[in-house]
């Protein structure tokens, strides 16, 4: 295909030569790690945590960094200097850290005792519960892990706060055992492990409806029905063991339906995970209660449902009857609300029970083989702003738009480019002459277990300097035609565009059509654009990229971010200017100022 009108073509660029990488420190967790690892705290008190790299947990410093080797926790220390809080520094490239006169190996960095959190009270939530947070004590510095907002007067926790870190979570430690549930210095008077056994369970229930073969009928084992310490923040989403076990209390649970908690419930934190880990962004997740489930009688009377009752005969430990959870990008600010009704025992799900527009269809990154299986936990997705209009101690993050990802396949080719001189001799132009047919598309969601963010490139077909570009129509509609939004999946969508960039010559030129299914989003492969933006916002975002330095066939791919998101680092190419690769030329974007251009 001969290209008569000069485009631009935005590029990855393969370069030949890395930037060079000081020498560092590695650690890896999976072969030396010590019986009692401890904390590694950098100098803005962050806990250093691993990535996972071919499948392996590593964890890097930088050269002649200085971080604190930490043993939290009362009466714990490293056992190498029986010293609690340690200054350790990476002097030389290697597997060793100095600590004082010491070079020790992460093996030797052991600590007496698994490290240890301290909660604290740091105020209050809602309009009746206290605010706790979980964390780290490290020397005069605190570090937050967690924070819940827990109702003493019920035992009831109305919610919890975590982050999920993109980069980081994959490493998580797999073969860390599950501690205990434990109280804390909460739920007094209340036997806590009993309430939630089994058979403390059909006691509760059959005293509530009023009898034991009801009961019995509720609290059914053989089908999952019965009440599970449901996990608010989730010990998956933490990395180290210390930090998984910090997450073992039971003002971090509340009652949840096993069939719910591990069906829907569990997809759901998966594919949460599973999103931050393929756009290697870090979330930030509300998860929480809302009202009482409530359970027919024996004269067919809905009583609400507790667990446990207190030293004063009053009812605690209440069963939710909604779980909801808002995942939060805090670097695009947007967010989407997931709502599960935890009962199993319902026939149908009313118009009253869902009591948002239901907007499931429109966020792309999170599936579910039937949410609407009531056992497995009934889902239904509402904006931020519409949860919290009917659950006021839900998060209030403002009228903002829906973390949906209307980008879930990406379509990658290469493009074959000619080489023209033009008028003027000191410069070349590159022309894009013609696309080879050589396309690869990938899901963004689910990337599977390996993370391999690398693969995303049909690494056999890139040389060097071969440009491989992807444009996206972004999930905020950036132009509509005839005022339909040039968003999602339809086939009719598809057809607007194809109409659009062929009536506007030279502004598109798309590569390729993808038709996908409605409930997913549609990309376009563009190959190139003028500098004629009109109001176009587009984002330049490779999903399941990641934030992934790797190597395909020998040449660097270098990192990208999205406007307006993280960081960029990355290599942008003007086709048809001047190709002399000093030069830095902003006209492309002149609009969009948050676009950084950086050259190999």
């Amino acid at each position: 295909m001969k290209m008569t009108k000069k485009l631009l073509l935005t590029v990855i660029l393969a370069c030949l030569v890395a930037d060079p990488v000081s020498a560092a420190c590695t650690f890896n967790l999976d072969t030396s790690s010590p019986t009692y690892p401890p904390h590694l705290v950098d100098s803005s008190n962050k806990i250093i945590q691993p990535t996972l790299q071919n499948g392996v947990r590593i964890i890097t410093l930088a050269a002649s960094q200085t971080v604190t080797v930490a043993c939290e926790g009362t009466g714990n220390f490293l056992i190498a200097t029986n010293v609690q809080f340690n200054s350790a520094k990476c002097a030389t490239a290697g597997t060793n850290l100095q600590v004082g006169t010491q070079n020790l190996g992460y093996s030797s960095l052991g600590c007496k005792s698994v490290v240890k959190e301290t909660i604290k009270e740091t105020g209050t939530c809602s309009t009746t519960g206290t605010k706790i947070e979980i964390g780290w004590q490290v020397n005069t510095a605190y570090i937050n892990q967690m924070t819940v907002c827990h109702v003493e007067s019920n035992d009831n926790t109305l919610y919890a706060i975590d982050t999920i870190y993109g980069d980081n979570v994959a490493a998580d430690d797999k073969a860390n055992e599950r501690p205990s549930f434990r109280k804390g210095n909460y739920f007094v008077g209340v036997d806590v492990e009993t309430a939630y056994s089994q058979a403390g369970q059909l006691v509760a229930v059959s005293d509530i409806v009023g009898s034991s073969t009801l009961g019995a009928q509720y609290i059914d084992t053989s089908k999952s029905y019965y009440f599970a310490r449901g996990h608010l923040a989730p010990d998956a989403d933490f990395i180290d063991a210390g930090s998984q076990d910090a997450t073992y209390y039971y003002i971090n649970a509340a009652p949840q339906w096993q069939s719910f908690n591990n069906g829907n419930w569990k997809a759901l934190e998966a594919g949460t995970r599973d999103l931050a880990i393929s756009r290697s962004i870090d979330l930030v997740v509300y998860t929480g209660t809302f009202e009482t489930l409530t359970l027919a009688n024996v004269n067919g009377v809905q009583k609400p449902i507790y667990l446990a009752v207190d030293a004063n005969n009053n009812n605690v430990i209440p069963a939710p009857k909604y779980y909801w959870k808002v995942v939060h990008d805090p670097a695009t600010n947007k967010a989407t609300a997931f709502i599960g009704i935890n009962n199993p025992h319902l026939t149908t799900v009313s118009g009253a029970d869902v009591f948002c527009n239901d907007v499931c269809s429109q966020v792309g990154w999170m599936t579910w083989s039937n949410r609407f299986d009531i056992p497995k936990g009934y889902m239904f997705c509402c904006t931020s702003a519409s949860l919290h209009n009917v659950v006021a101690h839900s998060p209030n993050l403002g009228n903002i738009g829906l973390l949906h990802v209307h980008m879930s396949y990406a379509i990658m080719g290469k493009f074959n480019l000619k080489m023209e001189s033009s008028d003027d001799a000191t410069a070349r132009s590159r022309h894009l002459e013609f696309l080879d047919g050589e396309w690869e598309t990938r899901r963004d969601q689910r990337t599977g277990s390996s993370h391999d963010h690398v693969a995303f490139f049909n690494a056999s077909r890139l040389s060097v300097f071969d440009p491989v570009g992807f444009d996206v129509v972004d999930d905020g509609a950036p132009f509509a035609i005839d005022r339909t939004d040039v968003v999602g999946g339809t086939r009719a969508q598809v057809r607007l565009v194809v109409q659009f960039v062929q009536s506007v010559d030279g502004i598109f030129r798309v590569g390729q059509l993808v038709f996908v299914e409605s409930d997913d989003a549609l990309v376009v492969q563009v190959q190139g654009l003028l500098d004629f933006m009109l109001r176009i916002f587009v984002v330049f975002q490779a999903p399941g990229f990641g934030g992934v330095l790797g190597a395909v066939r020998n040449l660097n791919v270098l990192r990208l971010g999205t406007i307006g998101g993280r960081s960029f680092v990355g290599s942008w190419l003007r086709i048809g200017e001047n190709s002399n690769h000093s030069h830095q030329n902003n006209n492309l974007f002149e609009t969009f100022s948050l676009l950084k251009l950086l050259f190999c």
